[in-house]
């Protein structure tokens, strides 16, 4: 599906043209993106990222070529490329030292004694 998408200048019936495809591809492209990050929080973001970018893009672009461009082949690109940047990115995931009720996880307790208990024992 080739679309002219003439975005010179932020001109109303330009930023109509770009509310449009936003409005057209928002929910496939969200969809897309949270089935890789498995976030849905983190999906809008990158999904809001790549239709900022591609509204930049566009604006660089020359006549032909935005009058020959592949609108939905191109936007799952980017969003693609964006949402390969948030995974690799993003911090390894950790799990808490302690559980809910404060108590300290079991696999990181020390069973032998520690100093505390070294020192009480001394002075007892």
């Amino acid at each position: 599906m080739a679309v002219a998408c003439a975005l010179d200048a932020p001109d109303p019936d330009a930023m109509l043209a770009v509310e449009q495809v936003v409005i057209a591809y928002r929910v496939r492209i969200v969809m897309f993106v949270a089935r890789m990050l498995r976030d849905e929080a983190r999906a809008e973001d990158v999904a809001q990222d790549a239709f900022v970018r591609a509204y930049r893009a566009l604006q660089t672009y020359p006549a032909e070529r935005r009058a020959s461009l592949h609108l939905r082949p191109w936007l799952f690109a980017i969003a693609h490329n964006l949402t390969r940047n948030a995974l690799r990115d993003a911090p390894p995931a950790s799990a808490p030292l302690e559980h809910d009720d404060g108590a300290p996880r079991a696999e990181l307790t020390d069973p032998a004694a520690g100093p505390e208990h070294l020192v009480l024992r001394e002075e007892a």
